[in-house]
């Protein structure tokens, strides 16, 4: 089932582009890899067991999306409690639909062990309805974030070179009728979304969803607080300056408190917008529409549609044009553990941003796997697309019940664990 979270005018916008993704005829499915030393502290992510683990997990994410497992044959992923990456989920769902797939590492501890190409391979014969053409992987140089409670998280030249290989790889050529989703896989991301929000002047404090089961972000929102005064002091400016200097120059709160994806994934989107539009004005028909543009994740994607919200505001009379793109096209779709977490507030966020707010709501609970049953109980939640990728299959023809038997299997094929009836 696909539960739209936004009301009013978002709502509308969201069963608009709804109703485009059901027009289309394949996905263009984009991974963007990134890190953050924020991921080494304690209790700020779920995505690895421990420090050292999370700094390998979008290497291993992005193998296992490609494959039955990792290329070093390591396990997959797993949180503290022992809950295998949602990599499984998003593998499964993709293999429901026809799509291509692109992984991008905009700066990571540890690169994934695939080859790197600048163009679409020849085609291949991958398990499902899957990729039209071989998979590819482009490293764009970048590097992790720093700890931003002592530092810049990154230099403002690596976000501004981030954003524009994004902004020129989102200008690209597509097929027709192809929509593009793109994902994340960051550990410790909800804290650099958090302090992007913060500098854009969202009052976010506890509203994003942690990847921990039971918590709230509260330790998060001290934790960037403390960032933020730091910052304050060394550039001897205060808060209210420091945020109307971002909405001015919104790639400075990537700079001061954010990530490598979180600048890649603005130029991307925004380059997709600019190529919609073109689109648009050569469309021969209303059955030319272009394609919708789905921002696959939770609060980090959020976090991204302020950005891309505040890139459009700060560019004046032509941000105009790119605002209007973004209400037509521009989507955030995430799972129902994100979007109902008792211990977070998503879609109140949503509606601070203007964001239109979809939620994936498959039912694990009578899953074989408790490591899938966990997921109900609000484990781990989100993450690589999971939520867009199941809400895809479903919106493309899967029945709830043939995606989550397909989830089970992938489970299986993908951790070596055998299904054992819910008690």
């Amino acid at each position: 089932m696909i539960k739209i979270i936004s009301e009013g005018n978002c709502a509308e916008r969201a069963a608009k582009i709804i109703d485009d993704i059901r027009k289309a005829v394949s996905t263009e499915f984009v991974l963007a890899l990134g890190a953050t030393e924020i991921s080494d502290l304690d209790n700020i992510s779920a995505a690895g067991a421990d420090a050292a683990s999370r700094r390998l997990t979008p290497q291993l994410d992005a193998e296992a999306l490609l494959g039955d497992g990792t290329a070093s044959g390591a396990t997959l992923p797993s949180s503290p409690a022992g809950v295998t990456s949602p990599v499984v989920l998003t593998r499964a769902a993709l293999s429901k639909i026809v799509h291509t797939l692109q992984i991008v590492d905009c700066g990571t501890f540890a690169a994934p062990a695939l080859a790197p190409v600048s163009s679409s391979l020849a085609p291949t014969a991958l398990e499902g309805k899957q990729n039209q053409v071989a998979p590819r992987y482009i490293s764009l140089g970048g590097r992790p974030a720093r700890l931003f409670t002592q530092t810049e998280s990154l230099d403002l030249t690596l976000v501004e070179m981030l954003f524009n290989r994004g902004l020129a790889m989102g200008q690209e050529e597509r097929s027709q009728k192809t929509l593009t989703a793109l994902a994340e896989c960051v550990p410790g991301g909800t804290t650099t979304a958090l302090g992007v929000l913060k500098l854009l002047g969202v009052e976010a404090d506890n509203l994003l969803s942690s990847s921990i089961q039971g918590t709230r972000a509260s330790g998060k929102a001290l934790l960037v607080k403390e960032a933020l005064d730091n910052l304050g002091q060394r550039l001897k400016i205060n808060r209210t300056d420091l945020v109307a200097n971002c909405l001015r120059r919104p790639l400075l709160a990537v700079a001061y408190a954010g990530d490598p994806m979180q600048a890649f994934a603005c130029g991307f989107v925004i380059g997709r917008l600019l190529a919609a539009g073109k689109e648009a004005a050569s469309a021969d028909s209303l059955n030319d529409t272009p394609q919708p543009i789905i921002l696959a994740g939770g609060s980090q994607m959020l976090a991204v549609y302020a950005l891309v919200r505040a890139m459009a505001t700060a560019d004046g009379a032509q941000g105009k044009k790119l605002t209007a793109l973004l209400e037509r096209h521009l989507i955030v779709i995430t799972t129902k553990w994100v979007a109902f977490d008792p211990f977070a507030d998503t879609k109140k966020l949503a509606e601070l941003i203007d964001a239109p707010y979809v939620a994936a709501c498959p039912d694990f609970s009578s899953s074989g796997h408790a490591g899938l049953r966990a997921y109900e109980e609000g484990h781990v939640k989100e993450g690589v697309g999971a939520g867009a990728a199941m809400a895809l299959a479903l919106l493309m023809g899967t029945e709830e019940s043939a995606l989550v038997d397909s989830i089970d299997r992938f489970y299986e094929q993908m951790t070596m664990t055998t299904a054992y009836p819910c008690r």
